[in-house]
């Protein structure tokens, strides 16, 4: 599996879209931990205001984004496979 953790946190910046929206050919699960962490998740074409706790099962093809709207807890992702290529769906 791979697996990414990030700390987020009230000293980062102000919200902002840093993920575009894309595919894997693998399924992916999102958890998100904390006492106050709020996440836009797109899902296909529906958006989706998840706060913590909260796990998100994203199916494989399925294009996706994770946005951080307010901050203080751990956002876990995790691919499941050993490899994986992501595919960039913007432009």
């Amino acid at each position: 599996y791979h697996q990414e953790i990030h700390h987020v946190n009230q000293a980062m910046p102000s919200p902002q879209d840093y993920v575009q929206s894309h595919t894997h050919l693998v399924a992916e699960m999102n958890i998100i931990i904390g006492e106050s962490l709020i996440y836009n998740i797109l899902l296909g074409d529906k958006t989706h205001e998840v706060s913590s706790p909260a796990t998100i099962y994203i199916p494989p093809k399925l294009a996706h984004l994770s946005n951080v709207i307010r901050r203080n807890g751990l956002f876990v992702c995790v691919i499941l496979a050993d490899t994986c290529r992501t595919y960039d769906l913007k432009g």
